[in-house]
């Protein structure tokens, strides 16, 4: 009799979980019922052998190579989303290794440690010896003309167990864990089979960031067109989530930008809380941001910026601290296309900042007209 109702239990719990969809994208009960089976117990139908990629099939229908299939919204709400996105992963054979001694990696400078004796908070200098690496890996990359679609590299295939690790640390139930294993999967293969290229690495850490929140699992389009831009734009996934103002600053002038991937349930960002994907996505919006502005404004304007943070580099750390900040806050956290004309950029930071600093809860929002006349002191001086 127990028997009996425990199986009837399962079979009642598989028919209402991981809904699988014909071909004709209607549900079948059976289909459903035997998929859920197969994917709740992570096995491939016919085979006794566990395997991590055996997430449920959503069709048989064959993509030509570098054509991506269009996956539906059921599939970007499930598990199903991970594979079908890393069905692409495939698409194009790879061409060139490069292996992690060719990149030429200087040894990492501790600018982290001496800025942080000089007074700097983690709030200006979070990641910022990440960040100085991947300069000069960026570099390199400039410099080797790497092809970012079918040249595998080894300094991006040798982070991804660490990732992974690093992202399952957060996983709090069983879904998270799952969809974590079926990336473990599809990473560990790729690494063998060398095929980690710089576009996969990318979609690879944003794949981790939905796996860990309730979010669609899918590799957006906007992701996908700043990939494209690769070499002169290139992405930076950091462990590190929300890093530092003079980290960002640092990695803009080098067209290097942050993409946060956290392993907490809850991040806050911009006076709001998100999960792990919603940071993710908040790091792309402004990305997206900083290049349509330059795109669209003066471009004597980023020249002129790019000579006043050198100046700001040379002042005492405590009015760098001040200088550093409102740097960020208009290349970054606005990126608003201004005029290169010194009384329209001192308007907008008067009437922009003292609402930041309420929303941030921040001190000292009644300096901040002083602040703005010492920066445009250093920006007019120039």
């Amino acid at each position: 009799m127990f028997s009996k109702v425990f199986y009837l239990t399962v079979f009642v719990f598989l028919l209402h979980s991981s809904p699988a969809f014909s071909l004709e994208g209607q549900a079948s009960p059976l289909g459903t019922c035997k998929k859920a089976f197969y994917s709740l117990f992570n096995i491939r139908k016919n085979s006794k052998k566990p395997v991590v990629d055996s997430v449920t099939t959503v069709d048989n229908v064959a993509t030509e190579p570098g054509k991506k299939r269009e996956i539906t919204e059921h599939e970007h709400n499930t598990s199903e989303g991970i594979e079908a996105e890393l069905r692409e992963w495939g698409s194009r054979p790879i061409q060139n290794r490069l292996i992690e001694g060719e990149l030429k990696i200087p040894q990492r400078i501790r600018e982290e440690r001496t800025l942080k004796e000089q007074g700097f908070n983690s709030e200006y200098i979070r990641g910022i010896d990440e960040m100085n690496e991947m300069i000069a890996v960026a570099q390199r990359l400039r410099e080797l003309e790497v092809n970012p679609y079918t040249t595998h590299i080894d300094y991006f295939a040798n982070k991804i167990k660490e990732r992974i690790r690093f992202m399952k640390d957060g996983a709090v139930d069983f879904r998270q864990r799952r969809r974590l294993e079926l990336l473990r999967g599809y990473g560990e293969t790729a690494i063998k089979e060398q095929s980690v290229t710089y576009e996969k690495w990318i979609q690879f850490n944003g794949l981790l960031a939905a796996a860990l929140s309730g979010g669609a699992i899918k590799v957006g389009a906007s992701l996908e067109s700043i990939i494209r831009q690769f070499p002169g734009i290139i992405l930076l996934p950091t462990t590190k989530g929300i890093v530092g103002f003079i980290t960002i600053s640092e990695g803009i002038e080098a067209d290097i930008y942050i993409l946060g991937l956290s392993n907490k349930q809850e991040n806050k960002y911009d006076g709001v809380f998100g999960d792990s994907l919603n940071l993710f996505n908040h790091d792309l919006f402004h990305i997206r941001k900083i290049l349509d502005a330059k795109n669209r404004t003066d471009y004597a304007f980023y020249e002129k910026m790019r000579k006043v943070r050198e100046q700001i580099k040379n002042l005492s750390p405590e009015k760098r601290k001040q200088m550093e900040f409102i740097y960020w806050f208009l290349v970054y956290e606005k990126a608003e296309t201004l005029p290169s004309y010194p009384l329209m950029i001192k308007s907008h930071l008067l009437d922009e900042m003292p609402s930041l600093y309420i929303r941030d809860g921040r001190e000292g929002v009644e300096e901040v007209p002083k602040m703005v006349d010492d920066f445009m002191e250093v920006y007019s001086s120039i």
